[in-house]
C-alpha cells in the first residue's frame, strides 16, 4: 500500500524536533488545532498566522493554504473544538468574545511605557473592560456575577511574584511567562495553592449562575494556565487542565452541546492521565458517562462508570468516598433507565452506605442521592417514593445553588402531576420557572418542556394548565 505523503506542517514541525505539544505552547495555538491542520482539517485564520510566523514561511508552504482558498467559497465557523483551543465560543459573553487572546485586546488600547506605574497599566485595564461591560450586562451578567467572575480569576494569579504579575500585565499575556523566571520553592507552592483554589471557586460558581458565565470563567482560566504553565511543575499543570477542561465540559452539557462536551471530557481524562491524576480521570469518565446517557448511550454510560469505579476502587479518603458513591447512583440511575430495578436497588444502597458518616460535600453529597433516589422511584412508578426522595433533597440544597434546584423541583413537580396532584405540582413548577428564566441553561429549559408535556398528558383541557404553559412560554430560553 502507497503511503501518504508527510503533511508540510509537520515535516516543518519534525524539522524544528518539535512534538505537537511543545509547538503548541511556542505557537499558543492549541494542540488539537495542529493535529487537525496536519490531516487536512480547515483550521481558523488566527491559528494559521501564528503557525507561518513561527516557521516564518507561508500558508501555501504549510500546507495550510487549500484551506483558506476553501474558506473563501464556504465560509464557516471553527468546529467546537477547535474554538475552545483558541477562542472563546461564539455564545460566551461579549466581555471574552471580542478578543481571542489577551495579546489581542492589550493591543487595543495605547500601551503605557515599559516602567509605567501599576496604577496607569490598571487604568487602561479598566478602560477596556468598560468598552465592553454595557453588551456583558445585556448578556445576562450583574455586578454581583462579574465580580465574582472577577475575583474567580484573579485569584489565580495571587501565587505569583508582584513582579511576575506586573510583566504579565505589561506584556498583555502575549506568550507564556519565559523559562528563565525563576521562583523560590515557597513561591511554587504559594502558585499552585491560589490557582487550586481558584479552580474550586469556579466549581462553586458553577453551581449558582448561567452555563455561558461557567464557560466564560473556565475558558479564562485556561488562558491563564497557558501563560503561566512554564513556572508549574508537569505534572500539576496536567490537573489543573484536567479539572477546567471538565469545568468547561460541564458548562458545555448545559448548553446542550453534547459532542463539544464529549470532547472536552476527553481532553480532561488524557490530561488527567499525563498528571497520574485517577481522581480527575475518574471525574472525566464520570462526565463521559452523563454525556453518553443524555444521547441515549445508556450502556456505553455503564461502561464509563465501570471504568472510573476501577480507577479509584483502592483509593481512600472522603474525596474518593464521596466520588465512589456519586458514581455507583448515577449506576443506578442508568440502571432505571435500562428497567433492571434489582441493579438499581444493589447500587443505590452501596451508594448509601458509602456516604454514612462522611461531611457535606458540593460534589455528592445525601441531597443528591435523594435526587438521584427519587428520580430513579418516579421512572419505576413509585410517586410517593419519589415525592419523598425529592423533597429531602430541597431541604438540604442551598438557596443559590438554582440548576440542582432546578434539577430537583422539576421532578417533584412530575411526580405530583402523576399522582394527578395538579395544585402541588404547578407549585413547584412555578418555582422551577423563576429560576429556569434565572439560569437560561438549553438543558434545564429543556427538561422544562418535558414537564409541560407530561402536564398537558395528564391534564388534558384543564384552564388552569393551559394558563400556566402559556405563560410558562414567558421564561423560556432563547439562544
Amino acid at each position: 500500500m502507497k503511503k501518504a505523503p508527510t503533511h508540510p506542517l509537520r515535516a516543518a514541525r519534525t524539522r524544528y524536533n518539535l512534538t505537537i505539544e511543545q509547538l503548541a505552547r511556542e505557537t499558543n495555538v492549541g494542540a488539537a488545532t495542529i493535529w487537525r491542520a496536519e490531516h487536512g482539517h480547515s483550521i481558523n485564520a488566527e491559528s494559521r498566522r501564528r503557525l507561518c510566523a513561527y516557521f516564518g514561511i507561508t500558508s501555501q508552504e504549510l500546507g495550510l493554504a487549500g484551506t483558506v482558498e476553501s474558506e473563501r467559497k464556504h465560509p464557516a465557523a471553527p468546529s467546537s473544538q477547535e474554538v475552545l483551543d483558541d477562542a472563546p465560543l461564539s455564545s460566551a459573553p461579549s466581555l471574552l468574545r471580542k478578543y481571542t487572546s489577551l495579546e489581542e485586546a492589550s493591543t487595543a488600547i495605547p500601551s503605557p511605557s515599559r516602567h509605567a506605574p501599576l496604577q496607569e497599566q490598571t487604568g487602561l485595564w479598566l478602560v477596556l473592560g468598560a468598552s465592553q461591560l454595557a453588551s456583558t450586562i445585556k448578556e445576562h451578567w450583574t455586578p454581583d456575577t462579574l465580580f465574582e467572575a472577577l475575583h474567580i480569576v484573579s485569584q489565580s494569579l495571587q501565587g505569583l511574584p508582584e513582579s511576575m504579575r506586573l510583566n504579565l500585565l505589561r506584556q498583555g499575556g502575549a506568550s507564556p511567562i519565559h523559562a528563565r523566571w525563576r521562583m523560590s520553592v515557597t513561591e511554587s507552592v504559594q502558585l499552585q495553592q491560589s490557582f487550586a483554589q481558584s479552580i474550586r471557586q469556579a466549581w462553586q460558581f458553577s453551581h449558582a449562575t448561567s452555563p455561558e458565565q461557567v464557560f466564560s470563567v473556565g475558558h479564562a482560566l485556561r488562558v491563564l494556565l497557558e501563560h503561566i504553565h512554564t513556572l508549574l511543575p508537569a505534572q500539576v499543570h496536567a490537573c489543573f487542565y484536567a479539572s477546567i477542561y471538565n469545568l468547561i465540559g460541564s458548562a458545555l452539557h448545559h448548553m446542550n452541546d453534547i459532542e463539544a462536551q464529549e470532547q472536552m471530557h476527553a481532553s480532561a481524562y488524557v490530561a488527567a492521565t499525563e498528571g497520574h491524576d485517577c481522581w480527575n480521570q475518574a471525574q472525566s469518565r464520570n462526565w463521559q458517562a452523563i454525556a453518553a446517557n443524555v444521547s441515549g448511550r445508556y450502556i456505553q454510560a455503564t461502561q464509563f462508570i465501570e471504568d472510573a469505579i476501577r480507577l479509584i476502587e483502592h483509593e481512600e479518603g472522603e474525596e474518593y468516598m464521596c466520588s465512589k458513591a456519586h458514581l455507583l447512583a448515577n449506576w443506578a440511575y442508568n440502571a432505571a433507565l435500562l428497567q433492571d430495578y434489582a441493579i438499581v436497588r444493589e447500587k443505590l444502597e452501596e451508594s448509601r452506605r458509602l456516604l454514612e458518616g462522611l461531611s457535606p460535600n458540593e460534589e455528592f453529597d445525601h441531597s443528591n442521592w435523594h435526587l438521584i433516589a427519587g428520580n430513579c422511584a418516579l421512572m419505576n412508578g413509585r410517586y410517593n417514593e419519589a415525592i419523598t426522595h425529592f423533597e429531602q433533597a430541597l431541604r438540604h440544597i442551598p438557596t443559590r445553588w438554582h440548576s440542582r434546584r432546578v434539577l430537583t423541583l422539576l421532578p417533584l413537580a412530575e411526580a405530583y402531576a402523576r399522582k394527578r396532584e395538579k395544585e402541588a405540582s404547578l407549585e413547584m413548577a412555578q418555582k422551577a420557572a423563576s429560576e429556569v428564566h434565572l439560569l437560561s441553561s438549553r438543558m434545564l429549559s429543556e427538561r422544562f418542556l418535558e414537564y409541560q408535556g407530561v402536564l398537558s398528558e395528564t391534564f388534558p383541557r384543564d384552564r388552569t394548565v393551559s394558563t400556566f404553559i402559556a405563560q410558562a412560554k414567558l421564561v423560556s430560553y432563547h439562544p
